[in-house]
Parts: structure tokens; sequence; C-alpha cells
């Protein structure tokens, strides 16, 4: 699988110290143990809740913050695999929304992650429902508006999320995405929790004007506004530090002129990519020395 050891991810929060981070999204969605759910990514690499929180107390020594990135709505294939889950599921990788019982696999989501990690930020994931509202829950209830069941279980999920103070970070796609709904960009925002960001995420876009474009209309749904890159290491054994900072760089740049505080990283590993986790880190380099103002481009534009 693609789950780093434990001393992979203290090495790496070593290595992020030394650079200047101060946060590290561990991406979980599967990869968490949840006590009396064990169907519950069944036979997959996963953290045990002591593995959690040695992970960050060890973030803490080095002055990094341990932040759990977990999915609460689609990227759930794994669930689909159990008969004990198939009830819970819209489509393959998408829970269905209003169901109670599935709220009640989310609180225990946030319960589990709380007892393994102190920080009370978390990712909680809602990119890429695709097919949201067209499997069982047509069958169910008929056809219905894709986006209003996406904001609707968003406000569930943020409601559970509170009860263990959580404040939330979210992916951008699904509620800001043009297509046809009567879910307005007010309605989001009137619903949004004061403590939850937007992450607007589009890790090919270099063009400075469009990604200025992207970021007001995503302010139009959220005054909390975060930008997500990537390092490119999904597509083989090789990464790709030439086209990741050239992509870093005009989205960085913009962030900082529109004000956008908080930039994040990316390091996925799709499909349990062979390309290794230190072979981007000419790119966290690169990046922690734009932010630092060490870069000929950060320079050049001080002057």
């Amino acid at each position: 699988g693609s789950t780093p050891r434990v001393e992979t991810i203290k090495n790496y929060i070593e290595i992020m110290q030394k650079l200047g981070y101060t946060k590290l999204y561990l991406g979980l969605s599967g990869a968490y143990h949840i006590d009396d759910e064990p169907y519950f990514a069944y036979k997959k690499g996963k953290y045990t809740t002591k593995q959690l929180q040695e992970i960050d107390s060890f973030g803490k020594e080095k002055g990094i913050e341990i932040i759990a990135g977990i999915q609460t709505l689609a990227h759930l294939g794994f669930l689909s695999m159990h008969d004990h889950f198939r009830p819970l599921m819209d489509t393959n990788a998408t829970v269905m929304v209003g169901d109670e019982k599935v709220y009640e696999l989310i609180d225990k989501m946030f319960a589990s992650i709380s007892k393994g990690l102190s920080s009370r930020n978390i990712h909680i994931g809602f990119d890429e429902a695709c097919g949201i509202g067209m499997g069982n829950y047509m069958k169910m209830h008929g056809r219905a508006d894709g986006k209003e069941l996406v904001l609707r279980h968003l406000i569930r999920v943020l409601d559970i999320a509170k009860k263990y103070g959580y404040a939330c970070d979210i992916w951008n796609d699904m509620l800001t995405e043009k297509c046809d709904s009567t879910v307005t960009a007010k309605q989001v925002k009137d619903n949004l929790h004061d403590n939850t960001s937007i992450v607007l995420w589009n890790y090919e876009e270099k063009d400075e004007e469009n990604l200025s474009k992207l970021i007001d209309e995503t302010l139009a749904y959220s005054d909390k506004v975060t930008y997500a890159g990537h390092a490119w290491k999904i597509a083989g054994f090789s990464p790709n530090n030439r086209n990741s900072i050239a992509t870093l760089l005009p989205q960085m740049k913009v962030c900082e002129k529109k004000g956008i505080a908080h930039y994040m990283v990316t390091l996925w590993a799709d499909k349990c990519t062979p390309c290794g986790w230190y072979t981007i880190l000419p790119t966290l380099f690169w990046a922690s020395e734009y932010n630092l103002g060490n870069t000929a481009d950060k320079q050049v534009d001080k002057e």
C-alpha cells in the first residue's frame, strides 16, 4: 500500500522542520483504526490510535502540527467492499446523504481521530463526489440536485465536527463547480461555520490571470479560502520536480497578491504510485525558499 510507516513520517517531520514548514496534513482516508468497526478499511495499511499519538507527540516536539485529512463524503470505495457498509452507500465510493447510520459512522471517524491527534484542525474531504444522488439515492428518493445534496451533507458533518471542537477544511470542487443547480454561492457561504475553510485545488493551472479569477470565484463562497498545489509524484516511478516548481511559482505568486495566507503543497500517492516520498524534496525545498523570500523570483518581485 501507499501508507508510510511511522518512522517515515517522523523522518519527514524532521525534514519539514528544517525547511521551515509548520503543518503536516496526514492523508488518512481509510488509513486509521475505529475501535468498534473492524471492517473499516479492513486489511488496509492503517495507523492505530497509539501510532497516531506517537506521530502527534513527535510533531509537537518538532513544532509541526499534525492535521488529519479524512473523507466524509466520497473516496470511500473501500467501504463498498463489505456487506456491513454497503447499505450506507449511494454510489460505489460516495455515502448516502441523509442516512442516519452514515452520520453515526462519521461521528465515529471524528471520535477516533480526536483520540489519536491533538490538533483541532481537520480536513474532511468532500472532493470528486461524482454521480452523487445518481445511484441508490435516486432509486430510493428520485432525482435530486447534486450540489444541494453536497451542501445538506456538509451541514450535518460540520455539526458533528463542532461537537469535537474541530475547525474544518473542505475541497472546493463540489461546492463551486458550475452545474445545473439551484444552490447559490450565498447559500453555501451562509451555511459554512465561521472556522470552515474552502481549499481551492487546481494543480495544473499556471496562468496568473486565470488563477486570480479562480480565487475570486471561490471567495464568493467563503471568506476563508486557501490554495492547494501539487508536487508531482503520481505518474510512475519518477517525480517531476521541474514541472512542480514551474506550476507552484505562479500559484504562490497570485496567492500572495490576493492575500491568501495559506498555501498547501500536496503529495498524492494515487493508486499506490511507486514514486518515492523523498524524490519530491527539491520541490518542497523550493517552495520553502520562495516563502522565505530566498528565490530569484521573489527577489525580483520585491524590487
